[in-house]
């Protein structure tokens, strides 16, 4: 190789002839020379450039390696150096799940703890409220009786012809599953009981 093509040589070097065949033919067909090319390449490399040949020919392995035996190089070379690290910080994740995962798992039973002391003491501090009313049905069912739905309503009239014989009116109805139905109140239930008996013809 020369600095003007064919005087002063400078350089020399050993080449595989297929491969000088090659790039010669390459050069053709690029319409440009075997010294205009290596000069370029000498620039580039100079430049930093072409420092990706360093990582191939110096780290990994020489020129004459294999590009198998130089790319398993390099790829060695990088878990050697990246894996540890990301090893580490790969456990320090999982450290952290973990610990979060563990505080997570004592606020909700904390949590459910609250909750089940909260349910006790309503239960304690709201006790049922007493039963103001009675209604047929319901008060048929406490004495342990069966009744059909006609004998509801001769229950009802008797109950309301002796709640008016007592108070001059009847009794108002009250609410029931959506709906208003007769009732009597818990302290004239003696009303309704010997209505249901002399409807039932309970002794």
């Amino acid at each position: 190789m020369s600095n003007t093509g064919r005087n002063k040589k400078l350089a020399s070097f050993n080449c595989d002839e297929e491969l000088w065949t090659g790039f010669m033919r390459r050069c053709q067909e690029k319409g440009t020379t075997a010294t205009a090319t290596l000069t370029r390449l000498l620039s580039l490399y100079l430049n930093g450039e072409l420092d990706y040949l360093d990582t191939f020919q110096g780290k990994a392995g020489g020129k004459d390696e294999p590009l198998e035996e130089r790319v398993k190089a390099c790829v060695r070379e990088y878990l050697d150096n990246y894996l540890v690290a990301y090893q580490g910080k790969n456990s320090e994740l999982y450290s952290t799940v973990i610990s979060l995962s563990e505080k997570i798992k004592s606020v909700e039973e904390r949590l459910n703890t609250t909750k089940r002391r909260t349910n006790t003491n309503t239960k304690e501090t709201n006790p049922p409220q007493e039963r103001e009313y009675w209604f047929i049905k319901e008060r048929a069912k406490h004495l342990r009786l069966t009744i059909s739905a006609n004998q509801i309503i001769h229950i009802e009239l008797f109950a309301s012809d002796a709640y008016k014989q007592r108070y001059g009116e009847l009794p108002k109805r009250q609410l029931l599953k959506n709906t208003y139905a007769f009732a009597i109140p818990v302290a004239d239930v003696d009303i309704l009981d010997a209505a249901i008996k002399k409807v039932t013809k309970q002794p």
